[in-house]
């Protein structure tokens, strides 16, 4: 079991030899192995996949729902608290939300457009529009999260004599 978590051989020493009944192959790897061998993807697969991983890619990086949900969280968190938590910087953590909304309706919009604009045999990085869409979409987004939510957000402060919550909110 050690030796399967090994990345490399080098520098090892084994006290004594390996038997090979000490040894048993995985029956999953091995059906594995066999599919592969069976059915090897050809050079139109791996394409496809090339294409499907970098819509994917793109895809996740203008999803704003993670960011959504963490805010989300934040805001609970200091409203679950607010006996214990003194805030500062912003009247309430609903107006942070509110600013960030915009963009998290736009990143929506932006989502649809660019599942609507992909081609199933044409590589995202290779197609003009998209690269210009993604390009644009970078700079809009990048401005309007610095302003409305990071900017707002270095301003926050929290005080609270309660160190569980306190570092609840400060890694939220």
């Amino acid at each position: 079991m050690a030796l399967s978590r090994c990345k490399s051989m080098e520098g090892m020493v084994l006290s004594s030899p390996l038997a090979p009944r000490g040894m048993s192959p995985d029956k999953a790897i091995l059906h594995f192995d066999r599919q592969v061998r069976q059915n090897p993807p050809t050079q139109e697969h791996l394409e496809q996949a090339k294409v499907s991983f970098q819509q994917q890619l793109l895809l996740k990086c203008f999803d704003m729902g993670p960011l959504r949900g963490r805010l989300g969280y934040f805001a609970r968190l200091l409203g679950e608290n607010s006996h214990l938590v003194q805030l500062a910087g912003i009247p309430d953590i609903g107006q942070l939300q509110s600013m960030a909304g915009e963009v998290f309706e736009v990143s929506n919009v932006f989502l649809r457009e660019l599942r609507g604009t992909f081609s199933p045999d044409r590589l995202p990085e290779t197609d003009a529009y998209i690269q210009d869409r993604i390009s644009k979409g970078s700079k809009w987004f990048q401005d309007k999260l610095d302003r409305n939510l990071s900017q707002p957000l270095s301003a926050i402060g929290v005080e609270t004599d309660n160190a569980e919550v306190e570092k609840k909110i400060i890694n939220a």
